[in-house]
């Protein structure tokens, strides 16, 4: 046997009954350095034959250190997935080449698993593995193979605006697209998931190469942005929703006042303020705790509370159990909820006016208490941006605003770099504007 390489093609004999027959496929012997690997090939030997030599091939060029031709790489393209493993197995094809042809619902949990153990939240992993999953359901790719630039950019530009509803056939609760189109900005989220997806596919060597390193979402702009609320609209909301806000979604006025009022001073996330429970706030050294399995980042937060609304906590969490739930907020409306509030409060500051001709016109056509301006829109994420922006504008320290904002980095607030120190993290929320109390709604008041 010739040392390095060869390929030797032959009938298996079997003794059946003590009769000794071949066997009806052939295979091939491939002896690589030496070592001997077993292939099962086809029944037809010209088949069989033919696939030895290309066996033969593939060999040679990996002793070269070459590349597989074009008229090679079809010929690969066209077998079996059975002999591609086996191939991939003795190393004479990447393993990329298997997972390929696998269908990509495989790789599409593998990627949700992944991205689990690297820390990230489950629905944040379902969410990712979703929007990758759709844009590649509606570049109509069923294999990896089939993932191109042109195919993905022109799959984003058609995905529709989804709305969950209940199918009153099953009962069930479905996505269903709608008429409209995603928005700049959601289409930003599905080219970074895609983009996500092919990059860690390529890491973990199941493309030979990331095929969407070069699609850019530079020109895939967001139309609106938010928008953070003045001190002035921030306190006229807080204490219309605490005095004639009422009951919505729930909840009642003083409760979402309250919730409005954490968020804006502490810059919790929605989800955050929902897993709070009572033994989350430390009314001595007025903080509040988030866990870690709330937290984006997966690192549990200790926050500052300024005194003020430390004690009308104190209050609305009086007789609830220490585990209980602190707040009513749901997962779903949030952004309906606070954009109904605004609206109702926008509506008796200028009915407040209503004597008044010339104010009441001043009113009517200003942008105060606006759910939606030239400059961005209001949800309940919203605050968190309104925190952020107050802190700058009031000269914290940007190495403070990260850590009261929890960025991994000062480029996340700002992009500068400043020295802080921890006694100035409670200094700087007690340095945010200070609400009208509860009772005296002065805001309210002055309208």
């Amino acid at each position: 046997m010739q040392k390095g390489w060869n390929v030797r093609i032959y009938r298996q004999s079997i003794t059946k009954d003590g009769q000794s027959r071949k066997t009806a496929t052939w295979y091939a012997d491939v002896y690589i350095d030496g070592k001997r690997h077993r292939l099962p090939l086809y029944k037809s030997k010209p088949l069989a034959e033919k696939t030895a030599r290309r066996l033969e091939e593939l060999i040679g060029l990996k002793m070269a250190g070459e590349a597989p031709g074009a008229d090679l790489q079809r010929w690969l393209a066209q077998q079996t997935p059975n002999l591609t493993k086996r191939l991939a197995s003795i190393g004479l094809v990447p393993r990329s080449r298997i997972a390929a042809g696998e269908s990509l619902s495989k790789h599409s949990e593998a990627f949700k698993a992944h991205l689990l153990a690297a820390g990230v939240s489950a629905k944040q992993a379902e969410q990712q593995a979703r929007r990758a999953e759709r844009v590649l359901a509606e570049a109509g790719c069923r294999t990896l193979q089939d993932i191109h630039i042109g195919k993905i950019l022109l799959a984003i530009d058609r995905l529709k605006r989804q709305v969950v509803k209940k199918n009153p056939k099953t009962g069930a609760v479905e996505s269903t697209d709608t008429a409209c189109c995603l928005s700049p900005r959601s289409k930003q989220h599905h080219v970074r998931a895609i983009k996500q997806f092919t990059k860690w596919l390529a890491t973990e060597k199941a493309l030979a190469a990331d095929p969407l390193a070069n699609l850019s979402i530079k020109n895939i702009r967001e139309l609106k942005h938010r928008r953070a609320l003045t001190p002035d609209e921030a306190g006229y909301l807080i204490d219309w929703v605490s005095a004639r806000g009422g009951d919505a979604y729930n909840l009642s006025g003083p409760e979402r006042a309250l919730i409005y009022r954490l968020a804006l001073e502490t810059g919790l996330r929605r989800n955050e303020i929902r897993s709070l429970k009572r033994t989350s706030f430390d009314f001595e050294a007025r903080t509040v705790r988030v866990d870690s399995a709330y937290t984006k980042n997966r690192k549990a937060a200790v926050l500052p509370v300024k005194a003020a609304t430390m004690a009308i906590l104190k209050d609305h969490l009086r007789g609830k159990l220490p585990t209980a739930p602190a707040f009513g907020l749901t997962d779903n409306h949030s952004a309906k909820m606070i954009q109904n509030d605004l609206t109702a409060a926008r509506k008796h500051w200028i009915e407040a006016a209503k004597d008044n001709p010339l104010e009441y016109r001043r009113r009517a056509e200003s942008d105060f208490l606006k759910a939606e301006t030239y400059e961005g829109k209001v949800d309940f994420h919203a605050l968190r941006h309104t925190f952020a922006t107050w802190l700058v504008e009031r000269g914290i320290d940007i190495k403070t605003a990260q850590a009261l904002l929890r960025h991994s980095t000062p480029t996340m607030t700002l992009g500068i770099y400043a020295h802080a120190h921890s006694e100035n993290l409670s200094a700087a929320v007690n340095d945010l504007p200070d609400f009208a109390n509860d009772e005296t709604s002065e805001y309210v008041k002055k309208a």
